[in-house]
């Protein structure tokens, strides 16, 4: 798996996560030295990602 997050709010994931790498996903998003309203995208993205996206699909970048 693979989670990459940058300054600029791009979120770059390879999905086929256990529930134990999501949270651990969630957390580095929330740890990460941006500004709210970013880490607000982040998380809203990825819970889209999450809940929409199909699991077999293995790379997303918004």
């Amino acid at each position: 798996m693979m989670v990459e997050i940058n300054g600029d709010g791009i979120l770059e994931i390879r999905l086929r996560n256990t529930e134990k790498e999501m949270e651990a996903i969630e957390k580095k998003i929330d740890n990460k030295r941006i500004s709210e309203g970013k880490k607000e995208k982040l998380l809203f993205r990825w819970y889209y990602l999450k809940e929409y996206v199909r699991p077999r699909q293995t790379k997303t970048q918004f």
